[in-house]
């Protein structure tokens, strides 16, 4: 994940440009490739301080995970955030049930 937006960054360059990220909130990265084997494990990790306590409910952990992403992540690949928006997430499956 870092890697992806240190070259968005770059792929953005000159400014103006803007950029809509939409992600998972509690992030639990994963990658389901090649390089792990299909296994599911983070090729890179996005480390979160906050939200992964065992009773950590949902929406403590949306909010410390926003927070951190805005004030921290972001940032140190260059971004400014300009809105910030929460939407449901729907799936029809994962990796096992399609």
């Amino acid at each position: 994940p870092k890697q992806l937006l240190d070259a968005a960054y770059v792929l953005l360059k000159p400014p103006p440009a803007w950029m809509l990220l939409a992600t998972p909130l509690p992030f639990r990265g994963a990658y389901y490739g090649w390089k792990t084997m299909w296994s599911g494990s983070p090729v890179e990790a996005l480390e979160f301080s906050s939200g992964k306590e065992q009773n950590c409910d949902e929406e403590k952990a949306w909010a410390s995970q926003a927070e951190e992403l805005v004030e921290k992540h972001l940032p140190a690949a260059g971004f400014e955030v300009t809105a910030l928006s929460r939407l449901p997430y729907l799936c029809g499956g994962d990796a096992f049930t399609p």
